[in-house]
């Protein structure tokens, strides 16, 4: 039996696409809309409960560029699996980002690269936020024709 690996990022929000983005052969990433939080240009903390019939603004309305992470074949060869947590500092003049750290490690530094890397191609719109949370999961699905968990949203 095949089986299929699922990258997952567990975002807040949701993307305008309804397609799931392929990043490997017989895998994908989706994002999950519980968790995270953002600061505004205000300085003000929001949090993803604060939308409930809606998505958060940062990861829906605002983001303009999204990319899922690689899962590098040895991971998946190795079975690696984790969730991290990552903080995203955003310059409001340019919406670029300036920097990602990890908060939390998924527990294996290749994995935490591969989100890094993704999460500095991300953009939002020019003076909307200053700080975005993002909790980030490398995940296997267990068998093929796995269909991502409940509440999960495709990523571009």
């Amino acid at each position: 039996m095949t089986r299929r690996i699922a990258i997952s990022l567990c975002l807040l929000g949701a993307l305008a696409s309804t397609d799931y983005a392929y990043a490997e052969r017989g895998s994908y990433a989706y994002q999950k809309p519980k968790g995270d939080t953002a600061i505004d240009i205000k300085e003000k903390r929001h949090t993803a409960s604060e939308y409930r019939n809606q998505h958060a603004p940062w990861n829906f309305r605002d983001r303009i560029a999204a990319a899922a992470p690689t899962y590098p074949l040895e991971d998946r060869a190795r079975r690696h699996q984790g969730t991290g947590f990552f903080r995203i500092i955003i310059d409001p003049k340019t919406g670029g980002v300036i920097q990602v750290t990890v908060v939390r490690s998924t527990g294996y530094a290749t994995l935490d690269a591969c989100a890094v890397a993704a999460l500095h191609r991300w953009r939002w719109k020019r003076g909307t936020w200053k700080e975005v949370d993002v909790p980030v999961t490398f995940e296997m699905a267990p068998r093929a024709g796995t269909t991502p968990p409940p509440g999960t949203i495709p990523l571009p």
